[in-house]
């Protein structure tokens, strides 16, 4: 007390005390300054327990205080009114009132997100967090949970518990960024939409060209006629500054053609800190097909097509080679969108019978065997031998010591023979031969010297 002038103040406290009354000095506003248990706070923006009312009513009249100022203390509660300016005259104040609100608690996030807090009635309090800290107001005590809502950033969880009891700090630290994406599968190709499955796979692939992980797409938005698309979206958290590629791939093994995606693969690099741009989105579509055959029917006979003009939709030169495929068990031979094919199957010869089908005969070969007549045993020097066939083929080679060569790698047909060497006769002097398909043929020549050189000397 000083110069007899006193302060009550009415209501409650923690520990359930009613009615008591604390003394405490008054300046010339009303800022008082209030101990109990040990807990010191200012009136001005303190009270009492959740849903409580705090009353002061001030004596005749003002005196003054022993430490001018306001006193201040650790703030755990908020209010819906953090402070009531009082002037004290001679005529009691009364009807002050300070309403608690809720509890303090301290966020501290790296980036802004929506959130909601889930109460212990089920009830949900939506919370805007922004970056750095920030004083949120719990209005009802107890645990709670703290929810992102539609975040395209990865704090370490799905959600935070909140105890008022104990109001610790909440940390929120991006750790990861949400990557997403669309793909698009045209519907201008007929009954193409009807047999659309629910999902895409989507392979990410690292620097080095590593399969990490696959992701899948899923069908969201069907196209409703011939001009719309069917809407698949796809999405991954990834670290930052990390870089992938995407490539969508048609997992479908039901016998139907399959959708190609243009274009075939995306880089995308998590640079930017924070929200991430869309991926631009792949467009797919069903694939135009080449198909062909095979005669006699071959299996894995590899199939090789080639860009004939430049590519509007993939990057793919003239020349280039678009696509690499192998005939099934009965030669025939599907491939994606593409221009001359060329078959190659070792040991066969492969001529085209129609627009993307051909005939194919195993090659043949001929084995050439020169003896000499006088002695046999004796090696026989080398020997030009002149072979022709059919469509104008020609193949002038000569044999090894021995006199022996091998004639490979030849198509089915009619051939002639014919060995020379000067001085030397051969009997028969040639050979017609008829290749039948993979057939080999040995010819045998017998040479027979029919003339010397002599060298004079004077």
């Amino acid at each position: 007390m000083v110069d007899g002038s006193s302060c009550r103040v009415e209501g409650c406290w923690g520990g359930g005390v009613v009615g008591g009354t604390v003394w405490a000095r008054v300046a010339s506003d009303l800022w008082l300054g209030i101990a109990r248990d040990g807990v010191a706070f200012v009136l001005q923006v303190r009270g009492a327990i959740m849903g409580t009312q705090v009353s002061a009513i001030i004596r005749k009249r003002a005196v003054k205080t022993k430490f001018p100022g306001a006193f201040s203390g650790e703030d755990k509660w908020c209010w819906e009114q953090s402070f009531i300016n009082v002037n004290v005259g001679t005529e009691d104040v009364k009807g002050i009132v300070f309403v608690q609100k809720g509890y303090w608690v301290d966020v501290i996030s790296t980036h802004d997100v929506d959130t909601y807090l889930t109460q212990q009635d089920g009830s949900h309090v939506n919370l805007k967090i922004k970056k750095g800290l920030q004083h949120v107001c719990v209005e009802s005590p107890g645990v709670h949970e703290l929810h992102f809502v539609n975040s395209c950033i990865f704090f370490g969880s799905s959600s935070l518990i909140i105890d008022t009891s104990n109001p610790s700090p909440v940390y929120l630290k991006g750790q990861k960024y949400l990557v997403k994406g669309q793909i698009h599968v045209e519907s201008s190709s007929a009954n193409v939409v009807d047999k659309l499955s629910e999902n895409i796979f989507v392979d990410i692939v690292s620097n080095e060209d590593t399969v990490v992980d696959i992701t899948t797409a899923t069908l969201t938005t069907l196209g409703k006629d011939l001009s719309s698309a069917a809407v698949y979206e796809y999405s991954i958290w990834a670290n930052p500054e990390e870089k992938l590629t995407f490539v969508p791939q048609d997992s479908r093994n039901n016998g139907e053609k399959k959708i190609l995606f243009y274009p075939r693969q995306q880089h995308v690099s998590v640079m930017q800190d924070g929200c991430q741009a869309s991926i631009p989105p792949f467009s797919g579509r069903l694939g135009l097909y080449i198909e062909g055959s095979v005669s006699p029917p071959l299996s894995d006979v590899q199939i090789r097509i080639i860009a004939g003009e430049d590519s509007h939709s993939a990057p793919l030169k003239k020349g280039e080679l678009a696509l690499e495929t192998t005939t099934g068990a009965e030669g025939h031979g599907p491939a994606g969108l593409g221009s001359n094919p060329g078959p190659q199957v070792p040991g066969y010869h492969v001529k085209p019978v129609g627009p993307h089908s051909f005939s194919c005969q195993k090659l043949s070969q001929i084995s050439v065997h020169i003896y000499s007549k006088e002695d046999a045993k004796e090696p026989f020097p080398s020997v030009l031998l002149s072979l022709s066939g059919d469509d104008g083929y020609r193949n002038n080679s000569v044999t090894g010591a021995g006199g022996v060569f091998l004639f490979d790698n030849l198509f089915p047909g009619s051939f002639y023979l014919r060995p020379l060497l000067k001085e030397y006769a051969f009997s028969p002097p040639a050979q017609a031969i008829e290749l039948g398909s993979g057939e080999s043929r040995e010819v045998i020549f017998e040479a027979t010297r029919v003339a010397y050189r002599f060298v004079c000397i004077f």
